[in-house]
Parts: structure tokens; sequence; C-alpha cells
């Protein structure tokens, strides 16, 4: 996360617990989540990889050492990514040591920047994604196509820092895996299940975001700093990163809905108003 994401989720107050899609604080008050960890939490606060994790910590299997778990990973992500039989997995203790493992594997950077399906830019580097859930599948064995590794983001409720990595057979490389706590393990294998029996998505379309599935990417990022103040004056937490985008909560009340179309409507003016001054 940037220092400059970091300073944004500061200016919340003091949480107190999670819950479904919204935050309460210490004193008494309640944020829709918008943010949703980065998508790690996109099924929401308190899931049950909670009590599935809880289990496993239990047993007091907290080294990192060869699990069983690893077998019951690649068999989630097989079934949530279609039983793909060309399909290989492997996983990190931490996002960063998956894309250096990538990266070696394919002769790019070690800093490469993947693609994302909802924000492609440029300096993506070609071969490597992230697998955003409820979005169309990645398409894959496409002739004269390269293939792709993904990383997909997965939602363990951001407990751990462990980051899978799925890549065809046809990259012509084996990854190893790092030796990777039970417990991760177990908390990614829940949210790669939880996934798999997930329904639909609720629509959310607001003023000054394009909509890719459930994820609100912001149109114009100047003025990034009063967007998200904005939102926050009027109880939701949206991406604390202009380049990491929003999600749609899985349930909204009516009156939630509408806060967030005034509230984006507010935010979209103020932003057109400090373009229109000169950001003065």
């Amino acid at each position: 996360m940037t220092g400059s994401a970091q300073a944004r989720l500061r200016r919340l107050p003091r949480i107190r617990r999670a819950r479904g899609y919204r935050l309460y604080t210490v004193d008494g008050g309640r944020i829709l989540d918008l943010w949703q960890a980065g998508g790690r939490a996109i099924l929401g606060h308190r899931s049950g990889v909670v009590s599935v994790v809880k289990r496993v910590l239990d047993r007091g299997v907290l080294a990192s050492m060869p699990s069983v778990q690893e077998r019951r990973l690649e068999q989630a992500l097989r079934r949530l990514l279609g039983d793909d039989a060309s399909l290989r997995f492997a996983v990190y203790t931490s996002r960063t040591r998956a894309l250096e493992a990538v990266a070696a594997a394919i002769g790019l950077p070690a800093s490469c920047r993947p693609a994302d399906p909802v924000r492609r830019t440029p300096e993506d580097a070609p071969g490597v994604e992230y697998w955003r859930p409820f979005l169309p599948a990645v398409p894959r064995n496409i002739p004269g196509a390269p293939p792709v590794a993904l990383l997909p983001i997965l939602p363990d409720g951001g407990l751990f820092e462990a980051q899978t990595v799925v890549y065809p057979a046809g990259l012509g490389v084996t990854l190893p895996s790092d030796l990777v706590p039970e417990p991760a393990l177990a908390a990614l294998t829940a949210a790669a299940w939880a996934l798999v029996s997930s329904g639909r998505r609720p629509v959310v379309r607001l003023p000054g975001f394009g909509r890719v599935g459930p994820y609100l990417v912001p149109e114009a990022v100047e003025d990034y700093d009063g967007v998200f103040d904005c939102f926050l004056r009027s109880g939701v937490l949206i991406s604390p990163d202009p380049e990491s985008p929003s999600i749609a909560p899985g349930e909204l009340s009516d009156g939630e809905r509408a806060c967030l179309e005034t509230t984006a409507r507010a935010a979209a003016a103020q932003s057109d108003g400090k373009r229109g001054t000169g950001g003065n």
C-alpha cells in the first residue's frame, strides 16, 4: 500500500468491529465499506474464513511446514477457475514474493506491474495479470497468444499476506511454492470455495466512476483526496488508492444506495469545480 493510501486510511475514526460490508467505530458510528481490504473482503467481513482459521489455530500448527492444505488449495482453485487440466498452481508468502517468482520465470523485471482487468495501462507487464472475482474469465490457450500467469485476489479477509499464482503449462516453467503457514493456506482455500458458491453481485452505477462488474474505477484522480474525504464525511469508505478500484457491496439498503448516489454526485461536482478554478 502506498504512503498516500495509508495516510487516507488514517483519516478514519478508530474501528471497533466489522461485519458484512460495514465498519463500526468506537463512538458508535457506522461506515459502509467499498474498499473491502482491496478485494480481500469482497464477500464481507467476518465471513466463514474466520471460523476456518480459528480451527486451524486451535491445532497449533502455526509455523511454515508442509501441509495437506496445499493440495486442498489447489483443488479449490481448480474448481474456481473451471477445472482446466492445463493449469498449474503455486503459493507464496506474499504478493511481492509471488511477483518476484513470476517475473524471474518469464524474464521480467522484479518490479513489474501486473495488468489489472479493471484498469489496464501501457505500463502493465505482459504475461502477468491479477484475477478478480465476478469478472469474465481471462481467455487461455488462444493460438498465438502468450501464456498468462494470474495472481488471484481472494477474499481471505486480509488476515495474511500469502498470494497464489495460477499459470498454464504453456508457460514452460514450474514455479516452486514457498512454505506457507497452514492458517494462511486454510484462509485462501476457504476463500476460493466461498467464491465457488457465491451468488451474483448487485449492479451499482455512480457518477464519477466507471463500472467493470462490481468494481468502481474513478474517472478523474486529480482531486482524489477531496473525493475520498467527501465520501468519508457521508459515512462511506472508498478505496484509499485511486489505482485500486472501489467495490460495490454484496448487499445494500435503499438508504445506502441513495447515499452513495448523492455523495458521488457531490464529489463529482466538487472535483469539476476545482478543475474549473485551476485547483484553487
